[in-house]
């Protein structure tokens, strides 16, 4: 299949990478005998397109080649990711398309549903936000977190969830207002 090069080097001539991006060749060849495995030219090309799209260090702690901020990485662009995400989106429209927090009487089995329901929903919300944040950085950098519209609307809807959830049992229809944002969070999908 492949043609030898001279001088006995393997040239990698197009590398695709997570779906996305391409590698030339000038930049990844290596020794075919006792030197880099093809695996070692995929993981150089990842890294690459690693300090291409995210910041040097996120939140001043963590280096772009800690295992904890790959980890976090390679989970927010893994593509069943966002599908939960939506999916995860839909079925708290309907929970809240159910919930009648005004007729419904606090005791109740659909009350008490909802509201256990509420918290997984802010729990996974809350994952995916610091998920993201460890990913890509928080304010510094031009990649990072804040510096998408539609993620600054998915913080401020996961601290109002907080407020809302530890907020001492004042009023909290307002708070609950907010969580109406949570389907524009589907329109990024589109």
């Amino acid at each position: 299949d492949e043609e030898p090069d001279p001088g006995g080097r393997f040239s990698q001539h197009v590398v695709e990478v997570c779906g996305a991006r391409m590698v030339e060749e000038q930049e990844f060849s290596v020794w075919r005998e006792g030197g880099a495995e093809e695996d070692e030219v995929l993981e150089a090309a990842e890294k690459k397109r690693r300090k291409e799209l995210y910041s040097e260090r996120s939140m001043m702690l963590l280096p772009i080649e800690s295992k904890f901020r790959v980890l976090a990485i390679k989970l927010i662009e893994w593509k069943w990711f966002d599908r939960f995400i939506l999916i995860t989106i839909f079925v708290n429209c309907v929970v809240m398309a159910l919930d009648d927090p005004v007729n419904m009487d606090s005791s109740s089995i659909m009350a008490t549903i909802s509201f256990r329901l509420g918290i997984v929903f802010q729990v996974i919300f809350t994952t995916e936000c610091l998920s993201k944040i460890i990913a890509m950085g928080f304010v510094l950098g031009s990649n990072t977190y804040l510096r998408d519209g539609w993620n600054c609307l998915d913080i401020f809807i996961v601290t109002t969830g907080f407020v809302e959830y530890v907020g001492g049992g004042g009023n909290t229809a307002v708070l609950r207002t907010f969580r109406l944002l949570r389907p524009l969070r589907a329109l990024r999908a589109v």
